[in-house]
């Protein structure tokens, strides 16, 4: 018997890429990680391996606002991360799980 697209049933996949995801942070909980400019969380003004947002795939510029996960410490613009974060409480790079209690504000 040979089965057609249109005769299989449809399967919502909210997980297409299978990340494992738990479901997003609220937006108080991503507000208590702090952002800064990325020449500050660089800690240098020439090009680093962390150039560019692994989110986006742009490059960062001095002037951007930049988020470092509290665990793994990468870095990713503020607009990227909060979208991201919203739906997964994990790094998008390493997959590290956000943990807000190690955040000391």
């Amino acid at each position: 018997m040979q089965m057609s697209l249109l005769s299989t049933p449809f399967i919502d996949n909210n997980d297409l890429f299978e990340t494992g995801s738990t479901g997003g942070m609220s937006r108080e909980m991503i507000n208590r990680i702090p952002k800064t400019r990325f020449s500050d969380a660089s800690n240098c003004d020439q090009d680093t391996e962390n150039s560019c947002c692994s989110v986006c795939l742009q490059d960062f510029r001095a002037q951007h606002f930049v988020r470092a996960l509290p665990h793994c410490q990468h870095i990713f613009h503020v607009q990227c991360i909060d979208s991201w974060l919203l739906r997964h409480a994990s790094c998008p790079l390493c997959r590290a799980g956000v943990h807000i209690d190690h955040i000391h504000m």
